[in-house]
């Protein structure tokens, strides 16, 4: 892994401390000559980005795990799904496609109440199906949200200071402690790092940097920011602008009448994007959705009225039961219905469609666990369709 684009380096030499920076990223076993200066010596000297080396240290004494066979990984699977002789061609093809590694743990979250009944080969096939429906559904969905939060933010810093570089100006931003202007300067430079890379093949930015002094407005400025960076900007905003912002996401839906269910707020905005990007970021890099617990922790609290539409049998209103459901696919997708409920019709119509066909694979999904590996409660399907009846 690289060292910090704008890291500091320092060194005591002679009781003096000595300083250097390094511009941008040193990848591993590259080598960069710097100039140390304590403001009266120089010192001349090579860094070396640092590495890794596998295999990875430990204290455990083990050797590597033994290639299987595809009979051993039969037998494996066959521990807990009937395989018949027809399936394993079907299942040559789908360790083919998928890798054994992958679609093996999918057959330890195949949810039976009753042990001795063992799910079949298609039960297994359709869990898989499933996961892959909803991994690929959010990967489409995830950037329509991206966009609208960065056109959004745009207008309204635009109608509030009338200056297309108005993510420079520090007003805007939590600026009053040491602690926060460090975290905004630290902010800008790694988007101003997005920028210089651009420079190079983005013929829109080439443009501004020839000819308007590397004066980026805010409408490219955005649209070059992945969306981890403009969320991390977007943290830093002050609760002014949040409000402005908020009001204008909530107060400008067409579906005026369509309800939110959960109660969000100005400050709610940066943790709801960022659900959204941490959610985008699993299914975009393949990772298995079903049964996961994701690391988000959108601003849902306890005394929010979302509980209250809540409705799962046996399901306890409390600290440690909410803090799991915040955790799970369902909420994720909540936040996502949140954003699109607030946006055209034909959003609002693209998102109802991909819920209906949820339920469409979740009916041919049997010993599935829904409530334990999704979250989602009873009435899912009413708390995500968007009703669009003003």
């Amino acid at each position: 892994m690289g060292w910090p684009f704008s890291y500091i380096w320092r060194c005591l030499y002679l009781k003096s401390e000595f300083h250097a920076y390094i511009q941008n990223e040193i990848e591993p076993f590259e080598d960069v000559d710097i100039d140390l200066s304590n403001g009266i010596n120089k010192i001349h000297a090579r860094v070396t980005g640092k590495s890794n080396s596998l295999p990875l240290r430990s204290e455990g004494i083990g050797k590597p795990k033994p290639v299987a066979s595809f009979d051993e990984m039969i037998s494996s699977l066959e521990k807990r799904i009937k395989i018949r002789e027809k399936d394993k061609c079907r299942l040559q093809i789908l360790i083919r496609e998928n890798s054994y590694y992958r679609i093996s743990y999918f057959a330890k979250l195949l949810f039976t109440e009753k042990p001795s009944i063992r799910p079949s080969f298609d039960n297994f096939y359709a869990l898989i199906k499933l996961d892959s429906y909803i991994r690929t559904s959010v990967s489409r969905l995830t950037p329509t949200i991206e966009m609208f939060a960065k056109s959004t933010l745009a207008h309204v810093l635009l109608t509030i200071k009338k200056d297309s570089n108005v993510y420079l100006d520090k007003t805007i931003y939590k600026y009053n402690s040491t602690s926060d202007k460090k975290k905004l300067n630290r902010s800008l430079s790694v988007c101003a790092t997005s920028i210089q890379r651009e420079k190079s093949h983005n013929e829109s930015i080439k443009h501004y940097v020839s000819f308007h002094s590397g004066h980026i407005p805010i409408w490219a400025f955005f649209d070059v920011l992945t969306f981890g960076e403009f969320n991390m900007l977007s943290t830093r905003l002050e609760k002014t602008c949040l409000g402005e912002w908020f009001k204008y996401i909530v107060d400008n839906r067409p579906m005026t009448k369509s309800l939110l269910y959960i109660d969000a707020h100005a400050k709610s905005l940066p943790s709801f994007f960022q659900t959204v990007q941490l959610l985008r970021n699993a299914s975009a890099h393949n990772s298995r959705i079903y049964g996961k617990r994701f690391v988000y922790n959108p601003s849902i609290k306890l005394k929010n009225s979302y509980w209250t539409f809540y409705e799962r049998k046996s399901f306890q209103l409390s600290i440690t039961e909410v803090s799991k459901q915040i955790h799970s696919l369902f909420t994720g997708l909540m936040i996502m219905r949140f954003f699109f409920a607030c946006m055209s019709e034909k959003k609002i119509e693209k998102w109802n469609k991909f819920v209906y066909k949820l339920k469409c694979h979740i009916s041919k999904t049997k010993f599935v666990n829904l409530g334990g590996y999704l979250g989602f409660p009873d009435n899912w399907f009413t708390l995500l369709n968007i009703e669009t009846k003003n």
